[in-house]
């Protein structure tokens, strides 16, 4: 009896034991399937990215921009002596097409003397700069080389905040860097604008690391398709801290378009200051959005076409206009001499005017009481009294100026060997000019040196 009761026992605890001991290994098991789940939702992410980098990498490229030139300065007692700059700088760059352009930052290759690209197979080519446009800080080159494999482009337009992205590009000159992150907002502003003469972009930012040394390469999707061009980062340190900015694709084709297809564009100008109208404006108008023109400029094309204090313009050439950005590029991107239709409230009640859009360059001249040399795509006047010459207050981002490197504030003092002493100078050192070439000598900042352009 004992000895049953024991068996009995010993039955009872195995059966309490038994149970416990199928759940245990259950749960294991089902831990088992949801760990391995994870792991291959990771592997298909990871397959994303490895076949996103793979589609993009042949049409990547390295930048790198040599500086080399002679320039005078003065020792301490005024003495003019001949110095050489010698320096170069690096960046990144996107096959935008297969008979070789390539599309960039124009900050990467600003004061450049000699450009030179890196493809993907290992060849280093010299490049040419097609055309440039400082106030969307991008640039063409191009290259003479065969087999190139162009990107492909999204529309950056439907890019979607949260959205997985790849920067590539070579960081600190590691060439070939793939980092990734998402698009953590569209449409930022690193510079609000008042006027329509503001220099302004709507930033795709994003965390995927972004370094000296990516600019001008590409930002992408899963489908290795290019969002945006990368162009700056937020930074106290000067690396990444997660935020970075990428000119929208949309904008970037636009600008390449501009540029190649040939000469000088111009800039659009209409001479408005404006607000974006508050929520409450908004829909007291009963419109999603809209812009306030605060002031008229004198002597401009708003004032012109009839422009007023207080219209509200909700499409500009048949573009909507909801917030001040999108008039800002609306009109910049319209040729100057170009008629366009803008919708508006005036007094609550809708119409539409007509004005002819203006050139911005030209504009900046008048303003400050100088010339626009059309040929040259650049706006002078007469300099301060510190230096003979003209001093440049505008320049086309796509004209010959800009091509050959010269700058808002740089102070020109001959050309072809003509000294510039008032504007007048320049239309009659370009008369006298043979072919389409001139040396030119210039000041920047307190350094003397000089640049060829050709027009």
């Amino acid at each position: 009896m004992r000895r049953w009761k024991r068996f009995a026992h010993a039955a009872l605890v195995i059966s309490i034991i038994a149970p416990a001991h199928a759940q245990v290994t259950t749960a294991e098991h089902d831990n088992d399937h949801i760990v391995e789940a994870e792991r291959a939702f990771a592997r298909s992410l990871s397959n994303a990215f490895q076949a996103a980098a793979k589609e993009i990498d042949p049409s990547v490229v390295h930048v790198r921009s040599i500086e080399d030139r002679e320039i005078t300065r003065r020792d301490w007692f005024g003495r003019p002596f001949q110095d050489r700059i010698l320096r170069s700088g690096m960046g990144s760059g996107v096959v935008i097409s297969n008979d070789g352009f390539v599309l960039t930052n124009n900050h990467v290759i600003e004061d450049a003397t000699k450009v030179l690209v890196k493809l993907a197979d290992g060849r280093e080519l010299e490049a040419g700069v097609v055309g440039r446009d400082s106030l969307r800080d991008l640039a063409v080159l191009r290259v003479q080389a065969s087999g190139l494999e162009p990107a492909r482009f999204a529309d950056s337009s439907e890019a979607e905040v949260g959205q997985w992205v790849l920067a590539v590009g070579s960081p600190f000159g590691f060439e070939r860097t793939v980092t990734a992150g998402i698009i953590s907002a569209k449409g930022r502003s690193l510079e609000m604008p008042s006027s329509d003469s503001s220099g302004y972009d709507e930033y795709i930012q994003t965390d995927a690391a972004i370094n000296p040394g990516n600019s001008g390469g590409p930002l992408i999707d899963l489908d290795g398709r290019v969002l945006g061009i990368n162009t700056a980062i937020f930074s106290r340190t000067g690396g990444s801290v997660g935020l970075g900015f990428a000119i929208p694709a949309d904008l970037a084709r636009a600008v390449y378009q501009r540029i190649i297809s040939g000469g000088s564009a111009g800039v659009g100008y209409l001479g408005v200051r404006m607000r974006a109208l508050t929520p409450e404006q908004a829909a007291l108008l009963g419109v999603p959005g809209g812009v306030e023109v605060v002031a008229v400029e004198d002597h401009s094309p708003a004032l012109q076409a009839g422009l007023q204090q207080g219209d509200v313009v909700v499409n500009f050439r048949g573009h909507d206009v909801l917030k001040p950005d999108d008039l800002v590029n609306a009109i910049q991107f319209t040729p100057p001499g170009v008629e366009a239709p803008v919708r508006l409230i005036r007094d609550e009640r809708p119409r539409v005017i007509q004005v002819q859009v203006g050139d911005l360059v030209q504009a900046e001249a008048q303003k400050s009481g100088g010339q626009y040399i059309e040929l040259l795509g650049i706006a002078v006047v007469d300099a301060s009294d510190e230096f003979d010459g003209l001093q440049v207050v505008g320049v086309s981002p796509d004209g010959p100026a800009a091509r050959a490197g010269i700058q808002a504030d740089d102070v020109l003092t001959s050309f072809n060997d003509l000294a510039l002493d008032e504007p007048e100078d320049l239309d009659r050192a370009i008369a006298r000019s043979a072919g389409r070439v001139a040396d030119v000598q210039l000041i920047r900042g307190r350094l003397r040196g000089r640049t060829n352009i050709r027009w």
